[in-house]
């Protein structure tokens, strides 16, 4: 549920990567798509064959998407 950030994600100035796991049921990929929407500068990456763990399930993709939006 929406806890405020709706009316907040505006003021986020940093560039932000949203991470998602495709198959997350805890906070479903929805919510990634939206916040990419409402945060400035918000680059969205759905990681592949990963739940909400997905740094654990999918280490080399999750540590990828991080590098690739360091670089950049």
């Amino acid at each position: 549920p929406d806890r405020g950030l709706m009316k907040r994600a505006y003021r986020i100035a940093a560039p932000t990567l949203a991470l998602w796991g495709e198959s997350d049921k805890v906070i479903p990929p929805v919510y990634g798509v939206e916040f990419t929407r409402l945060i400035p500068n918000c680059r969205h990456r759905i990681i592949k064959e990963a739940g909400h763990m997905l740094m654990y399930e999918q280490q080399a993709g999750f540590c990828d998407a991080v590098k690739r939006f360091l670089k950049n």
